[in-house]
């Protein structure tokens, strides 16, 4: 079993999203199958995630920044 985490993903339900980085999904399938090969639990997939996720032990309150 694999979490995968990411944000947006560059595909027709995403398309009418304007000013928002969005991710290749070939991008996304490569770090998903490239996690599961190395037998990770998780895997943070995008530019986005990896920051949300090194900044979660450092906050208390507030907004990411």
């Amino acid at each position: 079993m694999l979490g995968a985490h990411f944000a947006y993903v560059d595909t027709p339900m995403t398309a009418r999203l304007d000013g928002v980085d969005k991710s290749a999904p070939a991008d996304i399938a490569t770090r998903v199958l490239d996690a599961l090969e190395a037998g990770q639990s998780e895997v943070f997939a995008d530019a986005l995630t990896q920051k949300v996720q090194a900044e979660l032990p450092t906050m208390t309150t507030g907004a990411i920044g």
